[in-house]
């Protein structure tokens, strides 16, 4: 599923080095998951306002293509919001799979 890239790379920085690796690994999943987290405030919003409009809860999803589609963020924010999203939908399925043991 990773491909490996040219030199020693995570996402689209260099690995620090071993020692700090885990660490460095833990503070990125975390600064990312708290931009996430703003994010999905927007996204609430973006919710309540189609609703308010009585518009279906699904227009919500496509004003939320269009806000990443015409968005400032750079591909590197990019990259970090949707493996940030990926990652916390990981941490809900293995909780989920957890309780059903």
């Amino acid at each position: 599923m990773v491909k490996k890239r040219k030199g020693n790379v995570i996402g689209l920085h260099p690995v620090p080095p071993d020692a700090v690796l885990e660490e460095y690994i833990k503070e990125t999943i975390q600064k990312d998951i708290e931009r996430l987290d703003g994010q999905m405030e927007l996204l609430w919003d973006a919710v309540e306002e189609s609703l308010e409009k009585g518009q279906p809860e699904v227009f919500a999803y496509a004003k939320l293509l269009n806000f990443l589609a015409s968005s400032t963020l750079d591909k590197p924010d990019l990259v970090h919001l949707c493996a940030a999203s990926m990652w916390k939908l990981y941490e809900i399925e293995k909780e989920s799979a957890k309780g059903n043991d």
